[in-house]
């Protein structure tokens, strides 16, 4: 099976992210890479320690639309495996809530 890459478009949820980050990067099939696309504010202190393929994509406030494509579009697999459709759907954080 082929390796992907985890997209994970975020934005004020640094307990989520680590959380998410540590999921993508534990499965049992490791991602090629887990892009990190922060909507601006500031978010890699909480993944700072963590070591992989994680790279982190500054969105500046431009919203979840463009962060969910700006980490699509720098990707380097050939898989796109976005993290939260995985989950059942581009999540909001009150879902989030129910399953942390």
């Amino acid at each position: 099976m082929k390796k992907g890459s985890v997209v994970i478009p975020t934005a004020n949820r640094p307990t989520f992210l680590r959380k998410a980050v540590i999921s993508a990067a534990t499965q049992r099939l490791a991602p090629h890479e887990i892009l990190v696309v922060d909507d601006g504010t500031g978010e890699q202190e909480a993944i700072a320690d963590l070591t992989g393929p994680i790279r982190v994509i500054d969105n500046r406030g431009q919203g979840p639309v463009a962060a969910r494509n700006r980490g699509v579009g720098a990707a380097t697999s050939r898989r796109i495996v976005d993290y939260r459709q995985r989950l059942g759907g581009f999540l909001r954080t009150e879902q989030l809530l129910e399953v942390y």
